[in-house]
């Protein structure tokens, strides 16, 4: 079986970004660069941890896996990627 390691790092294909997700990261003064990198590499964010655990499973099945991050301006943003397929990144209320 492999490990999260092994797994990473996730290879972001077809990324985009919702226009309220584009605002609230640039109105912070921060780059989705920033919070694509930190996704990439297996840190699910501020996500709880039995979550953690489930998405670094997720991670070493080749499912989808998810971050939360908070801007600078406290606004919560998503990074959702279904591996091999897309990333999308948006706000809790574009769900």
């Amino acid at each position: 079986m492999k490990t999260k390691d092994e797994c990473l790092p996730i290879e972001l294909v077809n990324v985009s970004i919702t226009p309220a997700a584009e605002a609230a990261i640039e109105e912070a003064g921060q780059t989705i660069e920033s919070f694509l990198s930190i996704h990439q590499w297996g840190d699910w964010g501020d996500m709880p941890d039995e979550d953690r655990a489930l998405y670094d499973r997720a991670l070493i099945k080749g499912t989808a896996v998810e971050s939360v991050f908070t801007t600078k301006n406290l606004s919560p943003v998503w990074v959702y990627t279904a591996i091999g397929q897309y990333t999308q990144v948006y706000l809790p209320d574009e769900r």
